[in-house]
C-alpha cells in the first residue's frame, strides 16, 4: 500500500501553506482522501495532479513581416523584433 501525506506533507511538498491546502480540499482542485475527520494525499495521486497543470512557459518569436506591410506606427521595430 502506498504511504499517504499530510496536509503539512503536502503544503511543504508544494510550498504551501496548511491552510492552502485546506482551501484546494474545499473547493475540489486537489485529489485527496478523506479518513473520518482526516485528509490525506497519496504523493502518485499529486505527481498526476501536478503534471496534468504544467504549462511550457512563453515563448517569443520575432515575425517578419512582408516587405510593404508594416502594421507598426512609424515602421520601427525594436532590438528584440517588437513593432514600436
Amino acid at each position: 500500500m502506498e504511504k499517504l501525506l499530510t496536509t503539512r506533507q503536502v503544503g511543504e511538498l508544494l510550498a504551501v501553506s496548511c491552510s492552502q491546502v485546506y482551501k484546494w480540499v474545499h473547493y475540489g482542485y486537489v485529489p485527496y482522501i478523506k479518513l473520518g475527520h482526516s485528509v490525506r494525499f497519496r504523493e502518485s495521486d499529486l505527481s498526476k495532479w501536478l503534471k496534468k497543470r504544467e504549462r511550457k512557459g512563453r515563448v517569443r518569436y520575432k515575425t517578419a513581416e512582408p516587405e510593404g506591410t508594416n502594421s507598426s506606427r512609424d515602421g520601427s521595430i525594436d532590438q528584440k523584433g517588437w513593432a514600436m
